[in-house]
């Protein structure tokens, strides 16, 4: 994870997206030869969000014994730049400038979901916790949280609705997406992060895989927990949160479906079968 090395290297934190941070990282990007640009910003830049940190502290060993010993130029950036780049938007993983005017119905619209999908909360017993230096919504498994930041939600909320979609159903599934890691890193406990990484080899290994079109940032040894996080609100919805928010192109969007509606691996099915099963054994508990 290129986003995590960066910050290694530069002795910041993984999960901070404050303004001097990020331009630290532009400069890095800089210096190696990356053109500072927008989509590069985006791509790099972002600080990762509690459960990417904790993936990438177990890669860690494994991608410093693989890093290249080349020692970058001496090529900088404007540091004016990298500072308005990094400063940009409320939804950049920064504490916002001022507060958004629609936080107050954002914390409203959490505490309902909160009942709409107690069951999942109920299962792994995670706090939800606003943190204004997180993005949108994320779970750490660290701390057994889901850390929502209200003024991050309402300005992505904003750019969905210009894009002709729901912008609540795509919070209800958003919501519902870090419930249920939430669910899964409980049910797994100390396994969690094996148990990921071997069903992961095993997705890779089963033919063409829906990593080229998922747009999230889980590293590959992990990422079986977002399919079977897709895979999941699929049978339970109807459809999962990339198809609520209108990023995907309708190409990505029609791939993802095929993928998830084809007959699935014996032990993705077990994996959803244990926890479904875990969740239900909670549902009556005090």
């Amino acid at each position: 994870m290129a986003r995590g090395q960066a910050r290694t290297e530069l002795g910041i934190p993984l999960t901070s997206g404050a303004a001097a941070h990020k331009a630290a990282v532009i400069q890095y990007l800089a210096a190696r030869g990356i053109p500072v640009t927008r989509d590069t910003i985006a791509k790099f830049a972002a600080p990762l969000s509690p459960l990417e940190a904790a993936y990438y502290k177990r890669l860690a060993p494994q991608i410093e014994a693989a890093r290249s010993t080349t020692q970058p130029d001496a090529e900088s950036v404007d540091p004016t730049t990298a500072k308005f780049y990094a400063g940009r938007g409320t939804n950049s993983g920064g504490q916002s400038p001022a507060p958004h005017p629609d936080r107050g119905k954002i914390i409203a619209q959490i505490d309902a979901l909160k009942k709409r999908h107690e069951s999942l909360l109920k299962a792994s017993g995670a706090k939800v916790v606003e943190d204004t230096t997180i993005e949108g919504m994320a779970y750490d498994p660290e701390r057994n949280e889901i850390i929502f930041n209200p003024d991050d939600i309402a300005a992505t909320a904003q750019i969905i609705a210009e894009r002709v979609y729901n912008p609540d159903s795509w919070m209800d599934h958003a919501f519902q997406e870090e419930a249920w890691h939430a669910a899964d890193a409980t049910a797994c406990g100390a396994q969690f992060f094996a148990i990921h990484e071997r069903l992961s080899h095993l997705l890779e290994a089963a033919g063409p895989s829906l990593r080229p079109f998922y747009t999230g940032k889980t590293p590959k040894e992990y990422w079986s927990s977002e399919y079977i996080r897709m895979l999941w609100q699929l049978r339970e919805t109807g459809t999962f949160t990339e198809l609520r928010s209108g990023r995907l192109e309708p190409e990505e969007e029609d791939h993802m479906k095929r993928m998830l509606r084809q007959p699935q691996l014996p032990e993705i099915e077990q994996h959803i079968a244990r926890i479904e099963r875990f969740i239900a054994s909670k549902k009556g508990s005090h």
